[in-house]
């Protein structure tokens, strides 16, 4: 990854968790994010590692805590790393502790050989239930879940018309859940989509007057 990219996200974690006790751990977070996500590049063309620290910013400018900032740089690091995953898990265990593991594999789709439209729908409803429960009684996952949606909401803009759809339709598939456990994040997800529903409505109708 380019220097200057990775001297500015350093800097960024360095201003949220400035004056707070758990600054080394996030520093931490970061490189080992850093280190799984070296050379993946989101559809829209920017490192995923942005991605990581936009959704870390956004979890600590919402009240979270070193939990739920360890959590967010660590949130793809699982599903979208090009190493080993489980090298990658082995190190988030050690390094973070079980719990952190196991909010990070909560968020991560698994992925594999799904060919199959049947079977990616049955694996995106298993995942969708398996996180929706775990929201119910942490609300760090639920907060992090909040953050990358609304994340993903504000990056609509270069994505293709049908995947910026998908990013729409997956925040309101949460926005129940999410509602019912913080009415502010509900309201702050609703504001978002519904910003990203006019970009959508907007392009399709550029689409048919070209």
């Amino acid at each position: 990854m380019h220097s200057s990219i990775v001297y500015d996200v350093s800097k960024r974690v360095t201003l949220l968790a400035e004056g707070k006790v758990y600054l080394p751990r996030c520093q931490a977070a970061l490189e080992l994010a850093e280190y799984a996500l070296q050379g993946v590049v989101r559809e829209d063309g920017s490192p995923a590692l942005v991605h990581s620290v936009q959704v870390a910013e956004l979890a600590s400018s919402l009240g979270g805590k070193e939990e739920a900032i360890l959590t967010a740089l660590l949130h793809d690091t699982l599903e979208d790393t090009m190493r080993d995953p489980t090298c990658v898990a082995e190190a988030i265990r050690d390094q973070f502790g079980t719990s952190i593991l196991n909010r990070v594999k909560l968020l991560s789709k698994q992925k594999g050989s799904l060919n199959c439209p049947a079977h990616r729908a049955m694996a995106d409803f298993q995942f969708q239930h398996t996180l929706a429960v775990a929201m119910l009684s942490d609300p760090v996952i639920t907060l992090v879940k909040c953050c990358d949606l609304i994340c993903n909401l504000r990056d609509l803009s270069a994505l293709p018309f049908c995947r910026a759809f998908r990013f729409v339709g997956s925040a309101l598939d949460f926005l129940g859940i999410i509602e019912h456990q913080s009415p502010r994040l509900g309201e702050l997800l609703i504001t978002e989509a519904s910003k990203a529903g006019f970009v959508l409505l907007a392009a399709a109708r550029s689409v048919e007057v070209s």
